[in-house]
């Protein structure tokens, strides 16, 4: 399998710059409600999926733009389709855009993965910058599927939980970058499944920052903006960051991270 081939962990200390604890990596999956259309749900379950249409994204950018800080938006090719205004929000405020699938499909279950991921490209390109993201949908591979990223000219990757710190993959002779994500650190299934309370989630949260101090000097959370914006959960976003702040947390987009990898280590 393509997962399976010689990485190259990264040394942090290397990339962290100067009076900085650790560095903090803010995913955003812009779902809106293309998962919902690829398993043909219901119009109420789709309507959930459009609040981050509607009104999450905005409610992110705000709060982004409050704190002064970067992130990355994730969005299916599906999304730039049908909400070319939310994708032209995010580029235009200043954010980097990822690419998360066509229709948010789990790539090991589609037929013709390649050319599903060229659709997606060709749509996308237009909101890319010179490094180019991605994230799969479900955090869901195929064999092949990093094989097809580094063929269609993306630089990382940030799907795969085989590590707590970035490593750099060669795959047919190039280097692909990955960013590890954890179920852990992802506000859908204890926000979604509402198993666990904010106050809960928060704590949780600040001991894996803690951590990240003394030992990986890396951290990645992944938040929706239909989730992650409503009621009382953007408060959970606003402290987040401030506490993440407040510990000297230096927190980039994944187009800098890359950036700032490579070169210290290509």
């Amino acid at each position: 399998m393509i997962i399976d081939q010689a990485m190259e962990e990264i040394d942090m200390s290397r990339v962290l710059s100067p009076n900085y604890r650790f560095i903090l990596f803010l995913g955003f999956d812009v779902d809106i409600d293309s998962a919902e259309v690829w398993r043909n749900a219901d119009y109420i379950e789709r309507s959930y999926g459009r609040y981050g249409a509607v009104k999450g994204v905005r409610k992110v950018i705000n709060i982004l733009e409050i704190f002064g800080v970067k992130a990355t938006f994730f969005v299916p090719g599906w999304v730039a389709e049908n909400y070319p205004e939310i994708v032209n929000l995010i580029m235009t405020s200043g954010y980097e855009v990822g690419a998360h699938g066509y229709l948010h499909e789990k790539l090991d279950q589609v037929e013709n993965e390649y050319d599903l991921l060229c659709k997606m490209d060709k749509i996308l390109k237009p909101y890319y910058s010179k490094i180019k993201g991605f994230r799969s949908p479900y955090w869901r591979f195929s064999e092949e599927s990093l094989r097809y990223l580094v063929k269609l000219g993306y630089n990382y990757d940030s799907s795969l939980m085989d590590n707590d710190v970035p490593y750099i993959m060669d795959i047919d002779g190039s280097k692909l970058l990955e960013l590890p994500v954890d179920w852990r650190l992802d506000d859908w299934p204890h926000l979604k499944t509402g198993l666990i309370s904010l106050k809960d989630l928060y704590n949780r949260w600040i001991y894996e920052f803690k951590t990240a101090t003394r030992e990986t000097l890396y951290i990645s959370l992944t938040f929706h903006p239909q989730l992650i914006s409503r009621g009382s959960n953007i408060e959970l976003l606003k402290r987040i960051i401030h506490k993440a702040l407040s510990m000297n947390a230096q927190i980039l987009s994944g187009r800098e991270l890359c950036e700032t990898i490579f070169s210290a280590y290509i």
